[in-house]
């Protein structure tokens, strides 16, 4: 990544104060030329660039100069959750502003150094004209989200990568690309969040960043797509893929008794046939994880929508995911226009359900 300007390449960044100013200078490749980039931040240069990591996010509501948070990080750890700080959230206009709620937090200036720092090392940018003094603004928008990662937080307990933690990020409504989608509780999403400090995101018990579709999921079609019909179906296959290795599980263990003699034969028949059915297998998957009490709207919602189109809903979780995917798979036809935005609120907490799924999966194989 580089930036430009006419004809030059600049990647040589360097701090200075001149004439009682914080500059970011860059130079070109021959030191004939710079750019300068005015810091306003107050001053903390201990942290090494090298044991950061800079992500850019959008967020369509947690877009304000005070919109600040600190990142905390939660993995399982011999059965217990941990948790250790893994950097910061804010946006890039807090990072040139001094007017916000922000500025004398010493450990959170720390991580803004470095952040702007490697904004520049890592942006891409032509400038067609010049200026005495640039800002970070004249690379993005304002309203983009700076997450700043340490490294070593990161990986302080086990071995991690940052992208097992882009699920829970969902939750927040923070996206790696742009966001198109709009939420339907906008005003209790932003009273809530704002109300906090700090955000947790969860590690995923599932390696997203070695699993393609999920990776690209949970960074890319989720993200771009509008129409509630193809989100249920991409969900539902997070569900598809969990079930599978709950078979394959159930499986081992099963023909493990069989072999050691541990039941009949009759028993072992009947123990294969009940795993291998899905609605099983679903119910198995969200028991462990679902809080009724936090899932009450799309049970609702399901309950609603299943006796709007003379389906008998069940009680569980898991029973009324599957009776609702078997309603649009089999049966979308007699889903009427006036229900279609219950179907739409039902996808919007069932991506919830499977960001939680995705965080915990492990807990259902015990």
């Amino acid at each position: 990544m580089t930036i430009k300007f006419n004809g030059l390449e600049f990647n040589d960044v360097e701090f200075e104060e001149i004439n009682s100013r914080n500059i970011f200078r860059i130079y070109d490749n021959e030191r004939k030329s710079s750019l300068d980039f005015e810091y306003k931040p107050t001053v903390y240069t201990e942290y090494d660039k090298n044991d950061y990591q800079l992500i850019l996010l959008e967020n369509k509501y947690l877009k304000a100069e005070n919109d600040v948070f600190q990142v905390f990080g939660e993995k399982i750890v011999n059965g217990k959750p941990v948790k250790n700080c893994l950097g910061w959230i804010f946006t890039i206009s807090n990072l040139e502003s001094l007017e916000h709620d922000y500025v004398d937090n010493v450990h959170l200036n720390k991580y803004k150094f470095v952040a702007f720092l490697l904004i520049l090392l890592n942006c891409n940018k032509e400038f067609i004209n010049y200026k005495e003094k640039y800002s970070l603004s004249d690379i993005y928008e304002d309203d983009v989200i700076v997450f700043i990662v340490c490294k070593k937080n990161l990986n302080s307990i086990t071995e991690s990568n940052i992208y097992d933690y882009f699920p829970s990020l969902i939750k927040y409504e923070y996206n790696h690309i742009e966001n198109t989608r709009s939420i339907s509780h906008k005003k209790y999403f932003l009273d809530e969040i704002r109300n906090k400090d700090k955000i947790v995101l969860k590690e995923t018990d599932i390696n997203i960043r070695e699993n393609e579709f999920l990776y690209n999921l949970f960074t890319k079609y989720l993200k771009n797509l509008e129409h509630s019909l193809l989100r249920f179906h991409l969900l539902y296959q997070v569900v598809e893929y969990c079930i599978d290795i709950i078979f394959d599980n159930k499986s081992d263990k099963i023909i493990k008794k069989f072999s050691d003699n541990q039941m009949s034969k009759n028993e072992f028949i009947e123990r294969i046939s009940s795993s291998r059915k899905e609605r099983t297998r679903v119910n198995i998957l969200t028991e462990n994880i679902v809080k009724q009490s936090e899932y009450s709207n799309l049970k609702d919602n399901c309950v609603e929508l299943l006796n709007s189109c003379k389906r008998e809903p069940r009680n569980t979780i898991g029973d009324l995911i599957y009776d609702v995917r078997n309603l649009v798979v089999h049966d979308f036809k007699i889903i009427k226009d006036t229900e279609y935005e219950k179907l739409t609120d039902i996808v919007n907490d069932f991506e919830m359900l499977v960001v939680s799924i995705v965080e915990d999966f492990l807990t259902t194989l015990e």
